[in-house]
């Protein structure tokens, strides 16, 4: 079998990152074969310590190299052929399929099954070493089994089985790997978990045609409230609550500033605003006289026509806005929250002179967001027929689907914007934890409704390697190959695969760098195992 592996210095350099992780005599002895004397200062004990002190588990030729992917964990194992009466030492090494990490407990629990009852069983306790199981597996008679390993703990739970497993009377037959039609690259269990390699499937799924374009999140229109300047004057912080910042947190009604009328208008509003208090008061002695018998009801009823008309007065000149807002003594008018919300817009300094209309505030509510994209004008006869979108942030390799945030299309233009010569898609998006930010851009992959299913990967199982997309295939536990493909469609994650890879095939879909520098070594890549 041809191994390619790291050059020299890499190898030095994962040696030296896997020391400062494990102590010192771990260093990949289970899986050198070199002179005894590279090993003098190592203690091994693993039971039978003349027989390990090296760790020389028989990997050569005649032993039985084993991968298994099952229950979302994976068995990669070594030992000898077992033969009916002897024990063979078997090195077991775990890796969850869910966090590709090592095991680091036990019990293992090893069962050997005939015709699906149980003849014989042992149980390892604990692991050997992180990740590794070194365990003197004891077979029953002659025959035909099946071999099932379970691991039953907090970190992973899950049973592989060998299906027709031999068990040899007398000498075992030599047992020879075929050689691989591809050249394989050798990358240890230790160095992949300490480098975090990790791997999908390649599996066929539905991948959808995509329009690539730049969107931006934007306060949802029912959500938004601007707050204006009822009149000229110079705007100030509320006296009680102080200045509110952008991005502030508000409270409907809450007070954002005050006005101080300014000298051109200060005649006119002061007087509207005695003659509203005016005839407020004068509402209150009329009715009081009113429930004592000592005023008509005309009388009230005029005096209530009388308020009315200042206040309509009043809110006129203030834009619309609510008295209560001017129903205290100060000669200052209060501008406050319309609504619960953010603080999205601070247009105005305070200390600014203000004219009647200007916008001062824009208040939010950030639980509803949209997210509009702009599609160009190429792909204006597909903007219609879209159903969802994958999004992500200017700078950030994380992808977000507008299901995720339980969005929908509320409208696909079919108007050409004049100016920007691109179509507007908007989606409604639920922001209940505030991760979507208003203002934001992001790059957004809108998905049409042609889908098809197709074999795809990670988008991050595909690498550039010498001007050709390359994944790298797990063959065996630490057995890699490289492998030239053509891509697809992107979708999201996934990216398609026309050619290269077969279904059910498993690639690295992280630490595949490390592997791609294995693959242009000429040395070993650390301690080797001898196939």
């Amino acid at each position: 079998m041809k191994h390619i592996s790291l050059s020299l210095l890499f190898a030095a350099a994962i040696i030296f990152a896997m020391g400062c992780g494990q102590h010192a005599d771990h260093a990949h002895d289970d899986h050198a074969h070199a002179e005894e004397s590279a090993h003098d200062d190592h203690d091994h004990n693993h039971g039978e310590e003349a027989a390990h002190d090296d760790h020389d588990h028989g990997h050569g030729e005649g032993g039985v190299v084993e991968t298994l992917w099952h229950d979302n964990i994976e068995m990669f194992g070594e030992w000898p052929p077992f033969v009916a009466g002897q024990s063979s030492e078997a090195v077991l090494h775990f890796t969850s399929l869910l966090t590709f990490q090592p095991a680091t407990q036990g019990p293992l629990k090893i069962e050997w099954l005939s015709g699906g009852r149980v003849i014989k069983s042992q149980v390892a306790e604990d692991v050997t070493r992180t990740g590794i199981f070194i365990v003197e597996i004891m077979p029953p008679d002659p025959g035909t089994y099946e071999l099932t390993m379970s691991l039953a703990t907090s970190e992973m739970s899950g049973t592989v089985r060998l299906q027709n497993v031999q068990v040899y009377s007398g000498h075992a037959p030599e047992i020879h790997e075929e050689e691989s039609s591809e050249p394989e690259i050798s990358f240890l269990k230790e160095q992949q978990w300490v480098l975090g390699t990790k791997t999908g499937v390649v599996e066929r799924r539905e991948i959808f045609d995509i329009l690539r374009a730049p969107g931006e999140l934007k306060p949802a229109g029912n959500k938004t409230s601007e707050v204006f300047a009822p009149f000229s004057g110079v705007l100030l912080p509320d006296y009680k609550l102080g200045a509110v910042r952008h991005g502030q947190q508000v409270r409907k009604g809450q007070a954002l500033a005050m006005i101080s009328p300014a000298p051109s208008s200060e005649n006119s509003w002061l007087q509207l605003l005695g003659e509203y208090r005016l005839a407020r008061s004068e509402l209150s002695r009329v009715e009081k006289l009113h429930s004592e018998k000592a005023a008509p009801e005309r009388r009230l009823e005029v005096v209530r026509q009388q308020l009315a008309i200042k206040q309509a007065q009043l809110s006129a000149a203030l834009g619309g806005a609510e008295l209560d807002d001017i129903d205290s003594e100060s000669p200052h008018f209060t501008v406050r929250s319309p609504r619960d919300g953010v603080v999205a817009l601070h247009d105005v300094a305070y200390g600014s002179y203000v004219q009647p209309g200007q916008r001062l505030f824009s208040v939010i509510d950030p639980e509803l967001v949209w997210l509009e994209v702009h599609v160009a004008a190429a792909d204006a006869r597909n903007a219609a027929d879209v159903h969802d979108a994958n999004f992500s942030f200017i700078g950030s390799d994380q992808i977000y689907s507008t299901s995720d945030f339980d969005g929908k299309v509320i409208a696909s233009g079919s108007v050409l914007d004049p100016v920007t010569r691109r179509v507007p898609i908007t989606f409604e998006l639920k922001n209940p934890g505030g991760l979507l930010t208003v203002g934001e851009f992001v790059q957004v992959e809108v998905h049409t409704s042609k889908a098809r299913n197709a074999l795809a990967v990670e988008k991050s199982a595909v690498l550039e390697d010498g001007g050709a997309s390359v994944a790298f295939v797990q063959k065996g536990g630490e057995s890699w190959v490289r492998r030239v493909v053509t891509t697809g469609a992107v979708d999201g994650p996934w990216v398609e695969i026309l050619s290269g890879l077969n279904e059910g095939e498993r690639v690295a879909t992280a630490g595949a760098y490390k592997i791609k520098l294995a693959s242009g070594s000429t040395g070993e890549v650390g301690h080797g195992h001898a196939h």
